[in-house]
């Protein structure tokens, strides 16, 4: 499907969330905080924030990161 214009989602990040066991955020700008309860991930407008218990960094390229654990919550903080 075309996406219009002003719908332009290049560059944005694309969070997908499988199940409570794994996130994959897609466009990120590298970690800003990394504990096993509490991975941040910088973005374009902000910071997407993964909470939960035994969070591991699975894997990290510089397109993608895959955030695997026990996830309780993913939380947009904007502006950040």
């Amino acid at each position: 499907m075309k996406q219009p214009k002003n719908m332009e989602l290049t560059g944005m990040p694309l969070v997908e969330i499988a199940g409570e066991k794994r996130v994959l955020i897609e466009n990120h700008r590298g970690v800003t905080q990394y504990d096993t309860d509490r991975i941040c991930v910088r973005v374009k407008f902000g910071q997407i924030c993964v909470c939960g218990d035994g969070l591991t960094l699975a894997q990290m390229t510089g397109a993608c990161l895959v955030i695997c654990g026990r996830i309780d919550s993913v939380t947009l903080l904007r502006g950040r």
